[in-house]
């Protein structure tokens, strides 16, 4: 026991005096060892496995971590007859974590799409519906997880404008942390339930905006949810990482996910291709200032996003095609992708009315 303290004591003082700085919180490097991670060799230790990483002035050093079959998968599936290893550590200061990232040997499954598939387009939004499907059909998150997220979001506010010193307590922010985890859950079921629905519909092919940019700032309230701002709500379901989760689950029922620019998809009129800020005389529905066309906003939106890919002129001039068959928008300047989209809508509209005919059938734009 006293040399273990002693040595413990030492450690701590060498690191006092020689604190190691953290100038970035993820950490990347190489492992040079056939087994990156194994059981722990003494039995009934609470630490059951360790994960041993090497490459920093070629030492090594061991992490004891927390190895679980149901989750992890097989340990022989880290194992490797080539020594090579690469590895990123992840320092979470909220939970006070260190996180290692492995990456097993092994072929992802990509499914790959044609002209010949069947395709929707979806938008999505958060103040009436989550998913929005070009064909109809919306899909909702939970409203009262987002109601219990607002007050208490409310109540902090509040708190920290009384008392300029407050910190969210540790009982505060484990409600908080539950309640993130549980919308998180509800979107990855509502998700599933969306591609079963779309699969089963015939469609391999999921068109939406990309959200790597988020929904950008808002200063609109909404007065049913104790005038929290829809920047809270927004970051609460995590919109901008709806693509990567979208994508990661339509891959089991065999479904490729297309992305475009979220430029004009809520300005633009589906039959005459008009884009102006009066197409949209409020947040819910849609009405063209030319043609007269009206529906509803969301939907509106994605059958905009949908007719961007099943267009072939807008398909080669906004957007870059993938390996497996998938879109992905190309770096435009929002002005850029306005002259595409205006400059399709005059090529279409000097056609003659037979031609717009064959167009329509083409599932383009339904020009009259």
């Amino acid at each position: 026991m006293k040399l273990a303290l002693g040595k413990r004591t030492r450690i701590v003082k060498h690191y006092a005096e020689h604190p190691i700085l953290f100038k970035s919180l993820t950490f990347g490097g190489r492992c040079r060892k056939t087994r990156i991670i194994d059981y722990n060799s003494k039995f009934g230790s609470v630490i059951n496995s360790f994960v041993s990483l090497s490459g920093i002035s070629r030492k090594s050093f061991d992490i004891p971590v927390k190895f679980r079959k149901d989750y992890h998968g097989k340990m022989s599936d880290y194992r490797k007859t080539n020594p090579d290893y690469e590895y990123v550590l992840t320092f979470d200061e909220r939970k006070h974590q260190v996180n290692v990232n492995l990456c097993k040997d092994g072929e992802r499954y990509i499914p790959t799409i044609t002209d010949k598939d069947k395709t929707v387009g979806i938008d999505v939004n958060v103040k009436h519906n989550l998913f929005s499907v070009s064909d109809g059909t919306t899909y909702d998150y939970d409203r009262e997880l987002v109601e219990h997220y607002c007050r208490m979001k409310r109540y902090i506010d509040y708190l920290k404008s009384t008392h300029t010193d407050y910190v969210v307590g540790k009982r505060r922010q484990r409600k908080l942390d539950t309640l993130r985890n549980k919308m998180q859950k509800s979107e990855q079921q509502l998700i599933s339930t969306m591609c079963k629905t779309l699969m089963h519909d015939g469609v391999r092919h999921i068109v939406m905006e990309n959200l790597d940019n988020g929904f950008g700032k808002s200063y609109v309230t909404n007065e049913k949810l104790d005038d929290i701002n829809f920047n809270d709500i927004v970051h609460f379901l995590s919109i901008s990482s709806l693509k990567q989760e979208i994508e990661h689950i339509a891959r089991n029922y065999d479904i490729a996910v297309s992305t475009v620019h979220s430029s004009y998809t809520s300005k633009t009129c589906p039959i005459c291709g008009c884009i102006d800020d009066g197409n949209r005389p409020n947040q819910e529905s849609f009405c063209c200032v030319e043609c007269g066309h009206s529906d509803n906003a969301d939907h509106n939106a994605a059958i905009n996003i949908k007719n961007r890919v099943v267009a072939t002129v807008l398909q080669r001039k906004l957007l870059k095609q993938l390996g497996n068959g998938a879109y992905e928008p190309r770096r435009l300047k929002r002005e850029r992708v306005k002259e595409v989209l205006l400059s399709f809508r005059r090529s279409l509209m000097v056609t003659s009315k037979s031609e717009c005919s064959e167009i329509i059938n083409l599932n383009t734009f339904d020009y009259v």
